[in-house]
């Protein structure tokens, strides 16, 4: 996996998003909602447990709440997730064909801002 600083992961997502909506204000929304968020580059680098986000495409584009991830299928690239809301559901994310953010934790927030600085 690789170490990005705080920034260009923030810019990565930027980049996602806008090439998605094609809205300055919206994308800065996501934006917003997304900042401690890493964007998701193989079915690997997210674990159960984990908490992630995506679009969904249809009917309108739009940013979905945290789900939290129960089961990861490597052959597939699908992704188990149940929401976290008061009535939880379990549906699956096909990683091949969304743009999918995990939650980072305490910890790789603090190392990628350190990259900042370095």
């Amino acid at each position: 996996m690789e170490t990005w600083s705080f920034r260009e992961n923030s810019n990565h997502i930027h980049r996602i998003v806008y090439t998605m909506t094609r809205d300055l204000h919206l994308t800065t929304t996501w934006c917003q909602q997304l900042h401690s968020y890493k964007v998701v580059q193989s079915v690997a680098d997210v674990s159960t447990g984990e908490f992630v986000r995506w679009f969904r495409t249809a009917p309108t584009l739009s940013l979905q709440r945290p789900a939290i991830v129960v089961k990861i299928d490597g052959d597939t690239g699908d992704i188990i997730c149940k929401t976290i809301h008061r009535f939880p559901k379990y549906f699956k994310i096909n990683f091949i064909e969304q743009a999918v953010f995990r939650k980072c934790s305490d910890e790789e927030l603090f190392v990628m801002r350190a990259y900042d600085y370095t």
